[in-house]
């Protein structure tokens, strides 16, 4: 609970159990038990001031007069009538001989030892005999039940039998549990009443409580939503570390936010926000129905510390803004009938990579893209395919069509498509770009590309458009624990990090006593080659007759896939599933792997 303290007026987190705190420090609390404050007094009606609340002014505090006219009583020791002109009207006796007399009279009571009654003018629980008797025999020597410490039970009741409060619930414990659960099953409203006002004064006060609640809230929505489960686990059973998550929270806001009441003025205006998309790992629209432990390593990735971070509040309204307004306009237009027709045209780069970044499995673009292609219906942009070379221009279309240069073609580097468009929407979208560019780029022979069977994807885009299969070969790639894939180029940082580590001079792959260090695995794979022709069929015939590999269409199926991963040094691979991959990482990306060791 935050409060204010009453002289500095300081925000402070108050943590005591009956919420009481009024002061940051000590110094402010007795500065402000030692501020003058304004009175008035009762007697003379003067103002005057003082550290305390009093009645009375110093002139007529002692000598005040009495507020009410002197009233006639009875003395209770003597009975006689006596005059009371006091001021708080509480006098009983009319001498101070009546009043040792009344003190020092004899009281009836009954001794706890032995019963009996006796006299005396003090409240006593012995008689004279007893008194002595009663000292000796309530001073037992104990065992603590719990923890066998040497005790001294001095009750009367003798019933003393733990050395302390915790000893006792320790040793009471399951009664203390049994007697609780009992409670909450007989009054289940006070229960809720309870808990929801507790979670509430967390929620409102405890930075870290407010990320876990907003965390489980989240994971809760996104299972409803995306899965056929509806079971809310613990977020550990998931994967999910809390304590990691709210770490990299600190470490991005640059303070800690434990009894910090900074902290919940930061976080008041900060939503969570994924790195990666949720729809990356689930498809819209559609229920997850796969295994349980796959749902497991997916939950996470998604909410692991790198996947997860801060948002301003008011940029993560009109993002989700943006995203509702272009989810129910598209919904529209994809169930308008007949079909809406795509339409391509060239859109900048800013627009492609914002496409590519929310539905395509690479972030990381190609450098030499020439043109990116959009296919929009109406006016909502749907997909993306760019077109330009790969890091060898020259030498690659050499090596397949000696007869070309680079100016004779061009590569599909990026093809992706949103997720919420219907069936069969890949190949409409790539027959629209295949029109767009023989009409617009007139001295392209043909398009090349590549599939990546490594991630699962056999290219089924490209057979349904009737591209010419060119054989396979094999690639290898690193992919983190946590998804992330890495291409051998982009391990620069990694491979100077191994190198000093051995103290060579330069490394080219990671040894693999780094790779289990840092928790990379180095897979293989293969990767399908596919060319389409733009040209005339006589020039398309020469060119497959004049190529150093066989065109045809006997098309790799899902059975066709494999995988292998490197278990020890000097080219040792084992077959394996397909590796799990969230998003690319270049260059830049590795160095957070850098000076980071994996557990587990």
């Amino acid at each position: 609970m935050i409060t204010k303290c009453l002289f500095c007026k300081k925000k402070i987190i108050d943590n005591t159990h009956n919420q009481n705190k009024k002061y940051c420090s000590q110094t402010c609390g007795n500065a402000h038990r030692r501020m003058q404050t304004p009175q008035r007094c009762k007697s003379c009606g003067k103002t005057f001031t003082h550290h305390n609340n009093i009645k009375f002014c110093k002139e007529c505090g002692p000598w005040a007069k009495p507020s009410k006219s002197p009233t006639l009583k009875k003395c209770i020791q003597c009975g006689l009538d006596i005059t009371d002109s006091t001021r708080a009207q509480k006098r009983r006796f009319c001498s101070e001989t009546c009043s040792n007399g009344y003190r020092q009279s004899q009281k009836e009571q009954t001794c706890m030892n032995c019963k009996t009654q006796f006299h005396s003018p003090n409240i006593r629980s012995f008689c004279d005999v007893c008194k002595y008797k009663a000292r000796r025999r309530f001073n037992t020597k104990k065992e603590c039940l719990n923890c066998k410490k040497k005790i001294i039970d001095k009750s009367t009741t003798q019933t003393h039998n733990y050395c302390s409060k915790d000893c006792q619930y320790e040793r009471n414990k399951k009664s203390y549990v049994q007697k609780a659960i009992r409670w909450k099953k007989q009054n289940p409203e006070k229960v809720r009443i309870i808990d929801m006002k507790y979670k509430k004064e967390m929620y409102n006060s405890n930075p870290l409580f407010k990320i876990q609640a907003n965390i489980r809230n989240h994971l809760r929505m996104m299972i409803n939503n995306h899965t056929l489960i509806g079971k809310i686990k613990s977020s550990k059973e998931y994967g999910i570390n809390i304590r990691a998550i709210i770490s990299k929270f600190e470490k991005d806001a640059g303070f800690k936010f434990e009894n910090n009441p900074k902290a919940m003025e930061y976080l008041s205006t900060k939503d969570i926000e994924h790195s990666t998309p949720i729809h990356k790992f689930f498809e819209i629209g559609k229920k997850y129905k796969g295994d349980e432990k796959e749902l497991f390593d997916k939950l996470k990735v998604l909410y692991s510390p790198r996947n997860l971070k801060l948002m301003d509040r008011n940029e993560h309204k009109v993002k989700t803004g943006n995203e509702y307004s272009k989810h129910t306009k598209l919904k529209s237009l994809i169930n308008t009938k007949p079909l809406i027709p795509i339409i391509i045209r060239e859109v900048s780069k800013e627009d492609a990579e914002e496409l590519i970044n929310e539905f395509h499995y690479s972030d990381v673009m190609p450098r030499f893209s020439k043109a990116y292609l959009g296919g929009f219906l109406d006016d909502v942009l749907i997909g993306i395919m760019t077109i330009g070379w790969g890091v060898q221009p020259e030498r690659t279309i050499n090596k397949l069509f000696p007869t070309l240069s680079k100016n004779d073609y061009y590569e599909i580097g990026k093809l992706c498509l949103d997720e919420r468009m219907p069936r069969n929407s890949e190949s409409r979208f790539m027959s629209g770009c295949l029109k767009f560019i023989k009409a617009n780029y007139p001295n392209i022979k043909l398009l090349y590309t590549w599939s990546d069977g490594i991630l699962g994807k056999p290219g089924f885009v490209y057979q349904a458009s009737n591209f010419l299969y060119g054989g396979k070969m094999w690639c290898k790639r690193y992919f983190t624990n946590d998804g992330h894939k890495i291409h051998p180029r982009s391990s620069k940082y990694l491979c100077e990090d191994n190198a000093k580590l051995l103290n060579c001079k330069k490394l080219f792959w990671l040894t693999q006593s780094y790779m289990d260090k840092k928790g990379i695995k180095l897979y293989k794979g293969l990767q399908f080659r596919y060319v389409y022709f733009l040209c005339n069929d006589k020039e398309k015939d020469n060119l497959i007759r004049s190529s150093t590999v066989v065109w045809n269409l006997n098309y790799p199926k899902v059975s066709d896939l494999k995988w292998k991963v490197k278990v020890k040094d000097n080219e040792c691979y084992d077959d394996s599933d397909q590796p799990l991959c969230v998003d690319s990482w270049d260059a830049k990306d590795t160095i957070s792997l850098i000076g980071v060791k994996h557990h587990g």
